[in-house]
């Protein structure tokens, strides 16, 4: 199935299907305003706020292939002229998964990648549908694939926001455990869609994300099946319920402040213990422009190589960030890396940072071969244990306040934060001193620790040049 479809659907190049737009509009089954977000990555977007499904049409004709367009997934509240908030979802109608290659960065997917994307999207969709839920709609998004389930829609309210948001959390979560052998066959990650105010790519629009070249092309994205007559699944949300360890649907009444929100997303977690292995670490989601609420921090965005550092025993442990690829490090950076430079730390600590080098990343393989030409030089931005104790609940102020506590040595050094006051300013002082970019995140934040793959959370964003 995948061969005719790369052959017969992908290899066919077009900038625009309306076809294909006016049925993703009619899978949202959006009855408010639409929002609609026209992105080119570096450049702030361009936000519409739209009514109906003609000018819905307008919008993506008069932008593919210009811009990236993505549209807000869930039902928003009526009347609303700005980005929506995880406060101003008022429905969930809609449940996507999204499967994207894991591949080299900042390039969009080579044939096979995409193929393979689609391949598991295919495959878990079947399974689904042998279990005895409705066939998901598939899609290719250009650079990988989704499933798009339509479901009985469910009213959100105060009282049952973070639950619900948990609920979609746990789900892909299952999802990546119960379907793990098939993510390693096939080299594909599930990103994160959990969030209420998720975008999405509005299908029958073209992918120009990242840089094309060849044999690395953009895509138009585009239904590969659809489950007609357009029908809404009566039983999943049931089946994800029961995933839970919670009832449905009642909730305390939670204040509405951005630190009772992340207290609210522990919810069906218990804090994790530490053990001395890596976690799959938190990872930020790129920003869209949307309105700041809360208090943002920025940091430089460091072009090197994700990063955990364990010390546990008083030996020094190094990991990257793919874990199911088991980046063990800790030889490597052992012998180039003196153990006297975590005299400070407490044992059985944990930390997030960044690997980069005296020459850049490019100089970052050097550094982990003999005789290397580049020297290491490591940022520390987080820290996820302390003492044996777990920060994962904690603000992230509170944890930059620990962090900033412990006097490393050479080549360790702490990653400054500045107050967001002026982001493209930032951005620019972060380019002229050779940074990639920035990332703002908010000081309320708890840190999330993932299962079964990396978090990514709308709490750090990620700001670079096009």
């Amino acid at each position: 199935m995948c061969d005719n479809i790369l052959k017969e659907k992908i290899m066919e190049e077009q900038d625009f299907i309306e076809s294909d737009v006016r049925l993703f509009y009619e899978i949202l089954s959006h009855e408010n305003e639409s929002e609609i977000r026209l992105i080119n990555y570096g450049t702030y977007p361009i936000i519409k706020i739209i009514k109906g499904i003609e000018k819905f049409v307008q919008v993506a004709r008069e932008y593919s292939g210009k811009r990236n367009i993505y549209t807000v997934l869930r039902e928003r509240k009526p009347g609303l002229k700005t980005s929506a908030k995880a406060e101003d979802i008022i429905k969930l109608q809609i449940i996507v998964l999204d499967f994207d290659p894991i591949r080299e960065k900042d390039y969009p997917s080579n044939d096979i990648e995409l193929k393979n994307a689609i391949a598991i999207a295919t495959e878990i969709a079947e399974s689904f549908n042998s279990m005895g839920f409705l066939k998901p709609h598939i899609a290719t998004t250009g650079n990988g694939a989704a499933l798009y389930f339509k479901i009985e829609p469910i009213q959100i309210t105060d009282d049952n926001r973070y639950y619900i948001t948990e609920l979609l959390q746990t789900f892909e979560q299952y999802v990546r455990s119960e379907y793990k052998d098939l993510f390693k066959k096939y080299n594909v990650r599930l990103d994160s869609m959990y969030d209420l105010p998720r975008i999405g790519r509005v299908i029958g629009t073209k992918n120009i994300k990242g840089e094309e070249i060849e044999n690395r092309p953009h895509r138009i994205s585009r239904f590969l099946y659809v489950n007609t007559p357009l029908k809404n699944d009566p039983e999943l949300f049931n089946f994800i319920k029961s995933l839970s360890k919670k009832s449905y649907p009642i909730l305390e009444k939670t204040s509405r402040t951005s630190q009772s929100n992340k207290v609210q997303s522990s919810l069906l977690n218990e804090p994790e213990q530490f053990t001395g292995r890596p976690v799959y670490p938190m990872q930020p989601i790129p920003y869209f422009g949307e309105r700041l609420e809360g208090n943002w921090i920025w940091e430089y965005k460091v072009d090197g190589f994700r990063l955990q550092i364990i010390k546990n025993g008083g030996k020094i442990y190094y990991f990257g960030r793919r874990l199911e690829k088991n980046p063990d490090w800790t030889d490597k950076l052992n012998r180039i890396i003196p153990n006297e430079s975590f005299k400070n730390l407490p044992d059985k600590s944990m930390l997030d940072a960044e690997l980069y080098s005296t020459l850049g990343r490019r100089g970052v393989p050097s550094v982990f071969a003999n005789n290397g030409k580049a020297d290491p030089i490591v940022y520390v931005f987080d820290v996820i244990f302390y003492n044996g104790r777990s920060l994962e609940d904690l603000p992230l102020s509170k944890r930059k306040e620990i962090l900033n506590s412990v006097k490393f040595l050479p080549p360790i050094f702490i990653l400054p934060y500045f107050k967001v006051e002026n982001l493209e300013e930032h951005l620019k002082e972060a380019l002229s001193k050779g940074f990639e970019g920035i990332v703002i995140k908010e000081l309320s934040s708890k840190y999330e620790i993932g299962s079964d793959a990396p978090i990514a959370t709308q709490w750090w964003r990620k700001i670079k040049p096009k």
